[in-house]
């Protein structure tokens, strides 16, 4: 799960990140039903910063 998370993470748009929301539908459309709160849990376990604070980073 946590390794599906930070693929899209890592290969995300890095002008336009995802959100938690988007996600939890990226996941949704591979099979896995999860909340976008533990979503939220497990990018701040891998050590990944919000959507936007990413965007800023960039």
């Amino acid at each position: 799960m946590s390794g599906k998370i930070a693929e899209y993470i890592e290969n995300e748009d890095r002008e336009k990140p995802y959100s938690d929301q988007d996600i939890v539908k990226l996941l949704e459309n591979d099979g896995i039903k999860i909340a976008r709160r533990t979503v939220s849990k497990y990018r701040i376990d891998l050590g990944y910063k919000s959507s936007s604070e990413r965007k800023r980073s960039f």
